[in-house]
């Protein structure tokens, strides 16, 4: 509508001057001012320019000899003026164009193509001043971390994952609806900004329907260039200012939602709870005196005692690391553990519980004869470069005889990265070390690589002989096991027996080993000799 009337007014304006031509002083000063009128409305276009020289053309046939000399002059002028006015508007103007288009860029992930952490935080920085005008104004902090993102970059390269972050972020803008934004913090983790307004209950029932979404959508599968994947989210959420009235606090408390929510079990979602902060101190202060552990001497072992189902002797033992702190008291190591391997501290932890198994193993060599131990080794462990050598020096030191040393590895810890286990599996063989896979049966794509795995042990899950007297399903799971290792010429153990009944049926099925509170609970090494003489 603009630039149609712009072109009318000019169209007229010319037919005047056609008409009824001016004099030169009238022309200089009109001829001036009618450009710049267009700068003022298209100041980023060369319109002015053409006007110009179009009314210039549209004088100059009314003019005499005499004011010809004048004309020019003023032609000169006009133009000079128009053109320079209308080089500076438009260079202005794509100057203010790459600016933004610049800051822009700046808040835009690359990869993605959603905004990133910096817009994150400026947003997240407007909410808070909104509210600060408005108590009433509310929003949520919705953080996303991808399950087990690692594993998909490990197995089939970053390009692959690259393409996956990116058709995450896709669905989770699909999900960005009713006043929901999506930011990309990096690596494998999102955020969303959900505002509300209207109070918790309203906030929260909008933050439900958002999660719902976005679960939906994240859950399914992904095609990608090379293979289908599925990878699930873990969401954790603080509201503001319910939660924290703080940007910062609000941030720490929707990430401590995120962890707590990945420590059972992920896959879901998480509101923030006070409780949860409580947990985090908890786990600061466990992890910082846990550096001290060793040069304090507040760790020691005890044993397991394997006992064979058909004879009733131990045949072997398996090495259980405890924490005795002088103000803590006993820290379980379903509680220690998960906290040493997140902050590296398993490295030293594991070399230790090996070297101590190793030096009591060495003394039940000279005294039991045929007795074997088992150390459990983790996933972190496994990763480390220079595990092997260690191994080696540790088994060097001690004078154990290695073939009665055993390792224990988690079937789920071996199926983030197969490949690597099969070559560090190999490694331990050639120094006489028996490998054994913990908690069978759980991950059942593993079944796959037992031919490649040099195995010697499959241990049994405790969640399937705990109903194994009663449930037909799980028996039918430890006879499939069972099956299974004789036909591959492995030892089947089963784990956790507590009672008679369940003792009796992993003997009916052919178990070798079993261990539990049934026999004995782990015991320091001064008691176990009693149950091995026995």
């Amino acid at each position: 509508m603009k630039r149609a009337f712009a072109i009318l007014a000019l169209l007229l304006i010319l037919v005047l001057g056609m008409t009824f031509p001016a004099d030169v002083e009238a022309i200089e000063e009109g001829f001036i001012l009618i450009p710049l009128l267009y700068i003022l409305i298209f100041p980023h276009s060369l319109w002015p320019i053409p006007v110009s020289i179009l009314l210039l053309l549209t004088y100059f046939p009314s003019l005499d000899n005499h004011e010809l000399v004048d004309f020019i002059e003023d032609c000169i002028e006009v133009v000079v003026i128009a053109t320079f006015a209308t080089v500076m508007s438009f260079y202005q103007y794509k100057t203010k164009m790459q600016s933004q288009f610049f800051k822009e860029q700046s808040l835009t992930d690359d990869l993605t193509l959603i905004p990133n952490r910096k817009a994150f935080h400026q947003q997240l920085q407007e909410n808070f001043q909104r509210w600060q005008g408005n108590s009433h104004y509310d929003f949520a902090l919705v953080l996303i971390d991808l399950d087990d993102f690692k594993r998909i970059n490990d197995q089939f390269g970053h390009e692959i994952g690259d393409q996956l972050l990116a058709e995450v972020a896709y669905r989770l803008m699909k999900c960005s609806c009713n006043g929901a934004s999506v930011y990309r913090l990096g690596g494998d983790e999102f955020c969303m900004l959900v505002s509300g307004g209207e109070g918790q209950a309203a906030l929260q029932s909008q933050i439900a329907a958002v999660i719902s979404k976005m679960f939906d959508e994240s859950t399914s599968q992904y095609r990608l260039k090379r293979c289908v994947q599925t990878i699930t989210p873990t969401v954790g959420i603080s509201l503001f200012p319910y939660d924290a009235k703080e940007v910062d606090v609000l941030l720490r408390n929707a990430d401590l939602a995120m962890l707590d929510c990945k420590t059972h079990g992920k896959n879901n979602y998480a509101y923030f709870e006070r409780g949860m902060f409580e947990t985090a101190i908890r786990q600061f202060e466990i992890e910082d005196q846990l550096k001290r552990a060793i040069d304090d001497e507040q760790l020691y072992l005890v044993y397991q005692p394997k006992v064979c189902l058909t004879t009733g002797k131990v045949k072997g033992v398996e090495a259980l690391i405890r924490w005795q702190h002088p103000e803590l008291g006993s820290v379980s190591p379903a509680e220690f553990i998960p906290i040493a391997e997140s902050s590296g501290m398993i490295v030293p932890i594991g070399l230790w519980v090996l070297t101590k198994a190793c030096q009591q193993l060495a003394k039940w060599q000279e005294t039991e004869g045929e007795f074997y131990v088992s150390v459990n080794v983790s996933a972190i462990q496994i990763q480390q470069s220079g595990l092997v050598n260690a191994v080696t020096e540790v088994i060097d030191r001690t004078g154990v005889d290695a073939n009665w040393l055993e390792f224990e590895l988690t079937e789920t810890a071996i199926m983030e990265s197969p490949e690597l286990y099969v070559e560090k599996f190999q490694a331990f063989k050639k120094l006489g070390i028996r490998i054994a896979i913990d908690d069978f049966g759980v991950a059942y794509s593993s079944l796959a690589y037992l031919t490649k795995l040099p195995v010697d042990t499959l241990k049994i899950d405790k969640s399937f002989v705990d109903n194994c007297d009663s449930n037909h399903n799980d028996r039918m799971i430890v006879r499939t096991i069972v099956q299974l290792g004789q036909n591959l010429g492995l030892t089947t153990v089963a784990e956790g027996v507590e009672f008679e009944t369940q003792r009796e049926i992993l003997e009916e099925e052919g178990v070798d080993r079993f261990q539990g509170y049934l026999y004995s609970k782990p015991v320091p090494d001064t008691e176990l000799l009693t149950l091995v003489r026995l």
